[in-house]
């Protein structure tokens, strides 16, 4: 693939989630979103370093603990629930009555409740990439906050405790 030319910015990238429904898995696209999506930790292998000392100098490297990496975003507030269509919080929240009431996790049955996101920049047809720029956060455990102001808003951010494919792909490093 040729280096892209055209800098990206908020009005080209899009956010959706899955769960691990089967044969169809129950999805949202983010609506409303702020443009503000971030992601940090990420980091090759997602381990810590420790530095191994002997008498204040350092004779190794190795692998530690494992990264999580964390994203956010903040969307507008139109509705809390919808039980047609549902909403950010309804997806969330598994709320009942909400088509997103029988969400299956994608940790396993009677694990906590995780989901998988994907953050898609739209640049092949648009902007003459060789094709679009995507990747995928596997077993997001997610929180949410609302905020009351001009707008109202719900702030998203999501632990990353699966596997990053796609673009950014990173493979868990072992000692």
């Amino acid at each position: 693939m040729a280096k892209s030319t055209y800098v990206k910015t908020m009005m080209m990238g899009a956010l959706s989630a899955i769960d691990a429904t089967a044969v169809t898995p129950l999805s949202y696209t983010a609506t409303f979103d702020n443009g503000d999506f971030s992601i940090d930790g990420l980091v090759e292998g997602l381990r810590e370093i420790v530095a191994a000392e002997r008498k204040g100098n350092l004779c190794g490297l190795s692998y530690g603990a494992r990264i999580y990496p964390t994203f956010s975003f903040t969307a507008k507030v139109a509705q809390f629930t919808d039980s047609l269509s549902g909403t950010l919080t309804d997806f969330i929240m598994r709320t009942s009555g909400s088509e997103y009431a029988a969400a299956v996790s994608t940790s396993g049955t009677g694990r906590p409740y995780t989901t998988t996101w994907t953050y898609t920049i739209a640049a092949a047809a648009e902007f003459g990439d060789d094709a679009d720029h995507t990747f995928t956060l596997e077993d997001v455990r997610i929180t949410a906050n609302f905020a009351e102001g001009e707008t109202d808003t719900i702030s998203v951010s999501g632990i990353v405790y699966g596997a990053i494919t796609g673009d950014i792909a990173q493979v868990e490093k072992t000692n």
